[in-house]
C-alpha cells in the first residue's frame, strides 16, 4: 500500500486528529458587529479578505487566549491588520470606561516613522509616542520608564513605538590604556591609536584596526527597566496590547533583543507576533521564538526548555555522524556528533493552528496590476562624462612603458576602464 493509498483510506481518522479551527468565517451577528466597527472608523480600511481571514479570527482568539501569530507574506498588510486589532481592542476598553496602551516593537530604527504613519492612518485619534534612550520632547519621544509608567485616561489610546535596536549599547565603554595589549593581535598600544568616536574614548589598534575598549558594566537594559516597573507596580501589566514585528529576528535566545522580547511578553496583557518567515529553517528557532509566547501550549505537548531535543526530533530533523580517532598507541575511539538539519516537518502547522493565521498575496482576492519591465538607456551627464574621459586618458597614459604584455594588459584595462560599474579586481601580472 502506498502512502497516498493509506491517507485516502484513513482520511476521516487523520482529519479527526487535527485540531478544530478556532474560527469559521461567517456573517454571524457578532462578526458583523466587529466588521461594522472597522468600517465606521474614519481611517484606513482593511480589505475584506484581511478582515475576514486575519483580523476577525485573531480578534476573537486574543480575547480568548491573549496570544496570536500572524504568518503573512510580505506586502499583505501585516502592520495594517495588527493596528486594526489594536483599534478594536482599544474600542472594547473604551466601552468599559477604560484607557488602552499599545506597544509596537519595530524590527529596526528605520521603521519607526513608517509605523507612526501606519497607525495614524488606521486610528487618527491615537496618542502616539516614540520610545528613545535619549528622548527629545519636541519629537514626541519618551523614555522606556516613562512609557511603562504612563497611564491612559478613560477613552484614550496611548500608542508607543520602540525599535529593537534601542536595547543596544547598554554597556559603558572604557578605553584600554596606553601600554596595554590589543585583545585581537597582542600589539602594544601606544599614543598612535586612532580615535574613532570624537565624543567617546573609543580607539582602534594601530596595528590591526580592531576596537580597543572593553565593557566595564553598564546601564540597565530595556528588558530590565520594564521588569523593574512591572514588579514595583504589583505585577500589573504595563501594556494592554503588544505587537511584535518580524518576530523571527528574536530566534537567538541569548541576544539582548530576545531578552527584551521575552520581558515585554511578560508585562503585556495581549500579544500578537508577526512574520513572513517563521524561522531560518531550523525547528529549534521556532521553539526559541514561540515558547516564551505560548509556554503552556508547549508544556501541555511535553516540550520544555529541558526537552528542546524532543521538539527537534518531532518537528525537525537531526543528523548523527560517527567519527573514529586513532591515538598514538593505535587504539581507536569513536565519537558521535549530532547536528540539526534545516528542515521543518509539516506537522508544525497542526501544532500552531490554535493561535496562527496564515495569509498570502493570493488570499487578498484582489486583481493585482500586471508587472511590466522596460529598459531605458540614458546618456551620461556631460559633467560626469568629461570627468570619466579625463580619468580614462590618465589610466591609458600611466599604462605605457610598464613592460607588461600590452595585448593582455590593454584588453583587461580597456574592459575595466570602459565599464565603470564592473567590480575592480587588482591584476598585477596583466593576465
Amino acid at each position: 500500500m502506498t502512502l497516498l493509498d493509506f491517507q485516502m483510506k484513513n482520511a476521516a481518522k487523520i482529519l479527526g486528529l487535527l485540531p478544530s479551527p478556532q474560527f469559521t468565517p461567517d456573517l454571524s451577528e457578532e462578526n458583523m458587529a466587529v466588521i461594522k466597527a472597522m468600517a465606521t472608523k474614519n481611517g484606513r480600511k482593511c480589505f475584506p479578505s484581511q478582515a475576514e481571514y486575519v483580523v476577525l479570527p485573531q480578534y476573537f482568539n486574543l480575547k480568548r487566549t491573549g496570544r496570536g501569530i500572524i504568518a503573512a507574506k510580505m506586502g499583505t498588510g501585516k502592520t495594517t491588520m495588527s493596528n486594526t486589532l489594536a483599534y478594536l481592542l482599544a474600542r472594547d476598553a473604551f466601552a468599559e470606561g477604560k484607557g488602552f496602551k499599545t506597544l509596537f516593537l519595530a524590527a529596526g530604527s528605520k521603521f519607526m516613522d513608517k509605523m507612526d504613519r501606519e497607525m495614524r492612518a488606521v486610528d487618527p485619534d491615537a496618542v502616539i509616542f516614540k520610545i528613545s534612550s535619549t528622548p527629545r520632547r519636541r519629537f514626541n519621544e519618551v523614555s522606556m520608564r516613562d512609557a511603562a509608567e504612563m497611564k491612559p485616561l478613560p477613552g484614550q489610546h496611548l500608542y508607543f513605538i520602540q525599535s529593537k535596536d534601542t536595547n543596544k549599547g547598554s554597556y559603558k565603554i572604557t578605553a584600554m590604556k596606553e601600554g596595554s595589549k590589543c585583545p585581537c593581535c597582542g600589539f602594544k598600544l601606544g599614543s598612535n591609536q586612532k580615535k574613532i568616536d570624537p565624543k567617546k574614548d573609543i580607539f582602534r589598534c594601530f596595528n590591526c584596526g580592531d576596537k580597543t575598549f572593553f565593557a566595564s558594566g553598564g546601564t540597565r537594559s530595556s528588558g530590565q527597566i520594564y521588569k523593574d516597573v512591572y514588579y514595583k507596580g504589583g505585577r500589573e501589566n504595563l501594556f494592554d496590547f503588544l505587537i511584535v514585528d518580524e518576530v523571527h529576528e528574536y530566534q537567538n535566545p541569548e541576544s539582548q533583543q530576545a531578552i527584551l522580547y521575552r520581558a515585554l511578553l511578560n508585562v503585556s496583557s495581549k500579544v500578537i507576533v508577526m512574520t513572513g518567515t517563521l524561522s531560518n529553517g531550523l525547528s529549534s528557532s521556532i521553539f526559541h521564538i514561540l515558547f516564551p509566547l505560548i509556554p503552556t501550549h508547549f508544556k501541555d505537548a511535553g516540550f520544555t526548555y529541558n526537552k528542546i531535543g524532543a521538539f527537534v526530533d518531532f518537528f525537525g530533523s537531526k543528523k548523527r555522524s560517527t567519527m573514529t580517532k586513532v591515538d598514538s598507541t593505535g587504539s581507536q575511539r569513536k565519537s558521535t556528533k549530532v547536528t540539526e538539519l534545516p528542515r521543518i516537518n509539516d506537522r508544525i502547522v497542526s501544532f500552531l493552528a490554535p493561535f496562527t493565521t496564515w495569509f498570502g498575496m493570493d488570499d487578498l482576492n484582489i486583481k493585482m496590476p500586471e508587472l511590466t519591465e522596460t529598459i531605458r538607456l540614458m546618456n551620461i551627464d556631460e559633467e560626469v562624462s568629461m570627468a570619466f574621459d579625463h580619468w580614462s586618458s590618465e589610466v591609458h597614459e600611466a599604462a605605457r612603458g610598464t613592460g607588461h604584455n600590452l595585448f593582455h594588459f590593454n584588453s583587461a584595462k580597456n574592459y575595466r576602464v570602459n565599464n565603470p560599474t564592473h567590480n575592480y579586481v587588482e591584476d598585477i601580472d596583466g593576465s
